[in-house]
């Protein structure tokens, strides 16, 4: 039999938008979202009472732990998690009647971008995972980890401090206190060799482990669009390029690849790279688009070298030295005309 569970919506962390709970928000969802009623599986009645016995936020003042999971559930419900019948006078015995969302509503089905990347429908939280977890950030990791899993999506520390909450040192911390835990697993990144002869490492990758395998199981559906885009979203290269499309690849996009600042893009096309060049045919093309793609390169360098080296004060000292009139006259003709800065003809043919 399928353990219950409470789907906890993905848009909790999407942190560049209102829809980002905070860890008590979070863990507050879960325990209500436990607390549902048998005759109504998305409502349930609760008070602040029952809730500080179930929860410790701060286990040496318990008014200060009663009002964190009262502004935890008005925080729910501003966001759009929770719906709770209206009450004019909150106490922390008063009886609440919270609803929570059906699958089809909104907060699951639409999506929410953020930092590059959807945000949108669930996973399948179960008691089992909670007990496996000693905080809200822990169990915030085993969730996320679980989801980005679904689509084989590598997390990188930024993004763990940004969907955590916290600051990039505190995230590597906690990620290896998961580790080590066995809450998570993690599959370091393989070193690679850039093109420029410098050592990359691929980002790492970290899964959950279950002999259950439905007890992972998110909306499968709403995550296979995300499968297909994740790279493409996160990626901010906004050259036009088919990296990311079943399109055949051309010098233009070795190009791209060769100077691009976007890991995203650098991992997904060293991996079609690698894939293509498997067999000799592949191979032998990815070679000429790579030699094409360093040719263009070094065209530019030498464009540029040739640019700064013809310096305004070099240009002073052409104009001020002992040169043919004819040619000085030539070129200043010449630039008036078309407004060029072509310099061969205060050198002459000589």
């Amino acid at each position: 039999m399928k353990e219950p569970y409470v789907p906890i919506p993905m848009k909790m962390f999407a942190y560049e938008t209102h829809y980002f709970a905070s860890d008590d928000e979070f863990l507050v969802f879960f325990h209500i979202g436990r607390l549902v009623s048998a005759r109504n599986p998305l409502v349930a009645i609760v008070n602040v009472e029952l809730l500080h016995s179930i929860i410790q936020f701060d286990k040496t003042n318990d008014s200060r732990n009663k009002k964190r999971i009262v502004n935890a559930i008005l925080g729910l419900q501003s966001k759009g998690y929770i719906n709770i019948d209206p009450i004019s006078d909150l106490k922390y015995t008063t009886y609440l009647e919270i609803t929570l969302p059906h699958l089809d509503n909104n907060i699951y089905t639409t999506p929410v971008y953020s930092g590059g990347s959807n945000y949108r429908g669930y996973l399948s939280a179960t008691d089992t995972m909670f007990t496996k977890t000693d905080s809200a950030r822990e169990f915030k990791v085993l969730i996320y980890t679980a989801w980005r899993q679904n689509i084989k999506y590598s997390i990188p520390f930024s993004e763990w401090a940004s969907v955590l909450g916290i600051s990039s040192q505190t995230a590597v911390t906690l990620i290896e206190t998961c580790r080590e835990k066995g809450i998570i697993s993690k599959q370091r990144g393989e070193y690679y060799t850039k093109p420029d002869g410098s050592i990359r490492q691929e980002t790492n990758r970290y899964s959950v482990q279950t002999k259950n395998k439905d007890e992972w199981n998110s909306n499968k559906e709403m995550n296979k669009a995300l499968k297909s885009m994740s790279s493409e979203q996160k990626s901010f290269e906004t050259r036009t390029h088919n990296w990311f499309t079943d399109k055949y690849l051309d010098k233009d996009d070795m190009y791209v690849y060769l100077t691009t600042k976007c890991e995203i893009l650098e991992e997904h096309a060293l991996a079609r790279i690698k894939g293509i060049s498997k067999s000799p045919s592949g191979k032998a093309k990815m070679d000429k688009l790579y030699s094409l793609g360093m040719q263009k390169i070094q065209q530019e360098q030498q464009a540029m070298f040739v640019q700064d080296a013809v310096s305004t004060e070099q240009i002073r000292y052409i104009l001020d030295s002992e040169i043919d009139d004819r040619h000085v006259q030539s070129w200043r003709e010449n630039k008036e005309r078309h407004g060029t800065t072509d310099y061969s003809y205060l050198l002459g043919n000589d």
